[in-house]
């Protein structure tokens, strides 16, 4: 993988906190009392979509009824690879023809032909992909005054507040973040700029984002997030939309794949880039409701992050009893044991308030507090 572009000399430790979220953070907000999708919910939600759309559809796939969050990225990072490389092989195919062997009845326009069928069929399996994470990340039903509730207070227990500089990184591809910063009375960036004749759709200008502090929060969608779409002729913008369409143009969001590569797009790069930065300038990382499956991530945190000390990871703990993992955290534990090191494990339970929680905050601030020292 090409390594992004950071600055020749980022600043020394300049930015007080970075906290990288996962699905987890956003949890246990949905109206109600609901909750909100996770990767091994989202899985069977789309494979019913799958269905609806074309039987052969699921099993082209690999996705079943059943997988684990891990296994359903697994298996659609397997059939996204397979996708792309299917897609270069056409200038192949005629020339294969002419091997020893090769049946008499594929000469002519029969392979090619049926590449191209193919490939269609492919890319409508792909729209089927995306129309179902708008479904289900496009516009979730939020209880925002229960997730600022809870952002408020852990914000509180960091030492986060007016005149922090502090950067909120995501893999989600919602708006929550955006919107609790907000609701909190920040004022998040994210990289839409609208204009003033309408609200509905902007340019999106990612540059430079970590400039903004403290005055903005920079809200990095690693990930990319829903709205953010480029069109036919590669100009990228940002809107409102909450429902794929096909002719808005292509989503710039990283479907899921534990082999991510950031690279890949220039939209994703570019933050990812400033994540990287970010992490190599904070003097705190939080991890909050995240797997931990995605290795490059991890990567990043591991390789920039120095000593590791400074990273901070929330485990689940059981409800009410933060002596006791829930059964859900063995895997993040284990990923924290083999790669960060010395990170501090904070077992909590987001969106219950902070019972649980704030005595391995403080005890991780105290720590790594360089006055302390």
């Amino acid at each position: 993988m090409v390594q992004p572009r950071l600055p020749a000399q980022p600043r020394e430790r300049d930015i007080d906190f970075v906290m990288i979220t996962g699905a987890g953070a956003s949890r246990e907000f949905g109206v109600n009392g609901t909750k909100l999708a996770l990767m091994g919910y989202w899985c069977e939600a789309l494979i019913k979509r799958l269905n609806a759309t074309n039987l052969t559809f699921t099993d082209i796939t690999g996705l079943q009824p059943g997988l684990s969050g891990l296994q359903f990225e697994q298996r659609l990072g397997d059939f996204l690879r397979r996708v792309e490389s299917f897609g270069e092989i056409e200038p192949l195919l005629r020339a294969s023809t002419q091997f020893p062997g090769a049946p008499p009845n594929l000469g002519g326009d029969v392979l090619p032909e049926w590449h191209r069928q193919t490939v269609h069929q492919l890319d409508q399996i792909i729209e089927v992909i995306r129309g179902s994470l708008y479904e289900e990340f496009g516009a979730p039903s939020i209880d925002l005054g229960a997730a600022a509730s809870a952002y408020s207070g852990l914000l509180t227990a960091l030492g986060i507040g007016n005149g922090t500089r502090w950067a909120y990184a995501t893999t989600n591809y919602d708006w929550i973040g955006d919107s609790v910063i907000r609701q909190l009375g920040g004022c998040p960036d994210y990289g839409a700029v609208t204009s003033t004749q309408s609200t509905a759709e902007g340019r999106l200008v990612l540059h430079n984002l970590l400039d903004g502090m403290p005055r903005y929060t920079p809200v990095l969608h690693i990930h990319g997030r829903v709205g953010w779409y480029r069109r036919r002729g590669g100009e990228v913008y940002s809107s409102n939309i909450t429902q794929h369409d096909m002719n808005y143009g292509v989503p710039i969001v990283m479907l899921p794949d534990p082999r991510k590569i950031y690279d890949s797009d220039d939209v994703i790069n570019l933050v990812w880039s400033q994540f990287v930065s970010a992490l190599r300038r904070a003097k705190r990382v939080f991890v909050l409701g995240h797997s931990l499956n995605d290795a490059a991530l991890v990567r990043a945190i591991a390789e920039n992050v120095e000593p590791l000390d400074r990273v901070g990871v929330a485990l689940l703990c059981s409800p009410g009893n933060e002596g006791e993992l829930d059964q859900n955290a063995g895997s993040v534990l284990q990923t924290v044991i083999d790669h960060l090191g010395n990170a501090a494990q904070i077992p909590m339970r987001f969106g219950d308030g902070l019972a649980t929680g704030r005595t391995g905050i403080e005890k991780w601030l105290e720590r790594t507090d360089p006055s302390s020292h």
